[in-house]
């Protein structure tokens, strides 16, 4: 693969698509796109702004605003704990930048969680977007078992968090939501004869 295919993927890599959901408010799009696009969790307003339309607990999505680098964490402790052949030479995770770009995804992966639990909409990936972070982790030979750990971790870090606060909602629709790019991170092209 050529540097400009490689650039263009990068340009296509999208995780997010619930700025082309049209069941949410185009308002509320608009501010899930602005956060998404500049990488950021969302703002209190949007937060109050989009809770208030989904009926999800804005107090729910602050706190794991507030958690998500420790979030992060955790799964980085509990992966190379569980798999730390993953970080070893020879690894999916070594060297070490690796592992820094497997942890910046995994904190990526949780942004977007994060606003699909705010808007109470699991299926929260954009298709060709992911069509296009799979043909990247390909290329780059992302070790997916240890991704898929670590979404897998995410999700019930989360879980637990959010039903330890009574917040089941939302903490079914996190589970939704990471099973969900699960999936789309792990389909495979098929051919027909």
């Amino acid at each position: 693969m050529q540097s400009k295919e490689i650039q263009k993927l990068c340009e296509q890599a999208q995780v997010c698509g619930l700025q082309h959901n049209h069941h949410i408010p185009e308002e509320l799009r608009k501010r899930i796109n602005i956060a998404d696009t500049s990488k950021q969790q969302l703002c209190p307003d949007d937060v109050n702004q989009i809770c208030r339309w989904s009926g999800t607990d804005p107090s729910a999505i602050a706190a794991l605003q507030e958690a998500a680098e420790h979030l992060v964490n955790q799964t980085k402790t509990q992966l190379i704990k569980n798999h730390p052949e993953l970080i070893l030479p020879g690894g999916g995770l070594h060297p070490e930048q690796r592992a820094e770009a497997c942890w910046r995804d995994c904190w990526n992966f949780l942004r977007v969680c994060i606003y699909a639990v705010a808007s109470s909409c699991p299926h929260c990936t954009d298709d060709e977007g992911m069509k296009a972070v799979r043909a990247l982790y390909a290329f780059m030979a992302v070790p997916m078992h240890g991704m898929n750990l670590a979404l897998e971790t995410l999700e019930e870090l989360c879980k637990t968090r959010l039903d330890a606060t009574s917040n089941r909602k939302e903490a079914e629709c996190a589970q939704q939501a990471f099973q969900h790019m699960r999936e789309q991170l792990n389909q495979t092209s098929m051919n027909s004869c």
